[in-house]
């Protein structure tokens, strides 16, 4: 369980770095990214269970529908999406603290 925690911590941090190869006017819009969207296609599909990776991909799905329609602009949906990414990091962070110290009360 412990392993799973960090591995999704550092698969969500991993998807969040751009894309450094692209110096075009887009190159911090993720929503245009086919590398970053196939990264979370696969995360997916590798942790179908897992409730708190769907809601950040819902939202940014929402965001970049969003985006594109207009409704918001990139810099805002990058602040959006960047809380609700840090909130899901500590979550996870929490519970692994929490399970640690479990550990230590049954030795």
């Amino acid at each position: 369980m412990k392993s799973n925690i960090i591995l999704i911590i550092a698969l969500i941090l991993c998807l969040s770095i751009p894309c450094a190869a692209d110096t075009s006017k887009d190159s911090n819009n993720y929503c245009k990214d086919e590398t970053s969207w196939q990264q979370w296609h696969e995360l997916l599909a590798k942790h179908p269970q897992d409730d708190a990776i769907h809601a950040i991909y819902a939202t940014r799905r929402g965001l970049c529908s969003m985006v594109e329609s207009g409704k918001i602009d990139l810099d805002r949906a990058t602040r959006i999406f960047e809380r609700m990414r840090e909130s899901l990091i500590d979550r996870y962070r929490e519970k692994e603290k929490a399970e640690q110290e479990g550990e230590k009360r049954a030795m």
